[in-house]
C-alpha cells in the first residue's frame, strides 16, 4: 500500500494518459480500421484507468484516513468525465472523423451531425449553451462553498480578495487543502464567467449591430 500512496501522483498521471491515449484509439480504431473488437478494447482502455481513479483514491484514503488535494483532484476529474467530458468526447470524435474523412476523401459523419455543426455556428445557439454552462458552473460554484464554509468556515474572516493572491491573510477556511481547492477553482469560476459573458454578450452585440 505504501507504494500507492508515495507515488500516488505517478499513478494517477500514468492512468491518465493510458486513458487519453484509449480514447484517441478507440476514435481512430472505429473510423479507420473498422476492426469492432480493437475499437471496443480500445474504449474499455479509456473508461477502466478511470474507474482505477477512483479505486486509487479509495485506498489511499483507506491508508491515511485523510481528504488530500489529491483526492479533489481526482473528483474534479471523475466529475468532469461523467459530465462535460462526454460532450468534449464526442466533440473530440467528431473532429477526427472529419480529418480522416478528409484525408480518405470521404464523408464520415452523419446527416444529423452535418445538421448539428451549422447549428452550433448560429449565434443564438452559442449564446444558450454559454448562458446554460455559466448557469450550472454558477450553481456548482455556490452550492460547494456553502458546503466549505458550513465544513471549515473561519469566523476570523471577513469578506476580502487579498487572501487569493496573498497566503498570509486571514484565509476563509480552517482546512489548507480546502483553500486551495477554493482559490484555484474561483479563479478557474471568474476565467470561465467571462469567456461565457463574452459569449453571450457577443451574439447580441453583433445582432444589433447588423439592424444598423
Amino acid at each position: 500500500m505504501d507504494i500507492l500512496v508515495n507515488y500516488q501522483w505517478y499513478w494517477f498521471l500514468l492512468l491518465e494518459i493510458i486513458s487519453t491515449i484509449g480514447a484517441l484509439t478507440f476514435i481512430v480504431i472505429r473510423y479507420k480500421i473498422k476492426k469492432r473488437t480493437l475499437s471496443q478494447l480500445a474504449l474499455a482502455l479509456f473508461i477502466v484507468p478511470l474507474l482505477l481513479e477512483a479505486g486509487l483514491a479509495l485506498l489511499i484514503y483507506q491508508q491515511t484516513k485523510e481528504i488530500t488535494t489529491f483526492h479533489i483532484v481526482i473528483m474534479v476529474f471523475l466529475l468532469y468525465a461523467c459530465t462535460f467530458g462526454v460532450a468534449d468526447f464526442k466533440k473530440i470524435d467528431r473532429m477526427v472523423r472529419i480529418w480522416l474523412g478528409k484525408r480518405a476523401g470521404e464523408d464520415l459523419l452523419t446527416a444529423t451531425e452535418h445538421a448539428q455543426l451549422a447549428r452550433e455556428k448560429s449565434p443564438q445557439y452559442i449564446r444558450t449553451k454559454s448562458l446554460r454552462n455559466l448557469v450550472i458552473h454558477s450553481v456548482i460554484f455556490v452550492a460547494a462553498v456553502i458546503y466549505m464554509w458550513i465544513t471549515f468556515g473561519n469566523t476570523d474572516f471577513t469578506l476580502s480578495l487579498h487572501w487569493v493572491t496573498d497566503s498570509d491573510r486571514i484565509q476563509p477556511l480552517t482546512n489548507e487543502v480546502a483553500n486551495t481547492v477554493l482559490r484555484v477553482w474561483l479563479i478557474a469560476y471568474s476565467i470561465d464567467s467571462i469567456l461565457n459573458l463574452s459569449y453571450i454578450l457577443t451574439p447580441i452585440t453583433k445582432k444589433r449591430l447588423g439592424h444598423n
